[in-house]
């Protein structure tokens, strides 16, 4: 993956699974030679 900003898109409804309206926390971690970057986030689904 190159630098810089990236986009992921979450689809309620998949093959086999839905999401339904709530939040979800998720975690985001990065490696790289500098070390670990960590960072919790919510999501909101409508």
């Amino acid at each position: 993956m190159n630098a810089g900003d990236q986009q992921v898109s979450v689809s309620r409804k998949g093959k086999g699974y839905s999401l339904t309206a709530g939040s979800y926390v998720y975690q985001l971690t990065v490696e790289n030679e500098h070390g670990t970057f960590r960072q919790c986030k919510v999501m909101t689904v409508k």
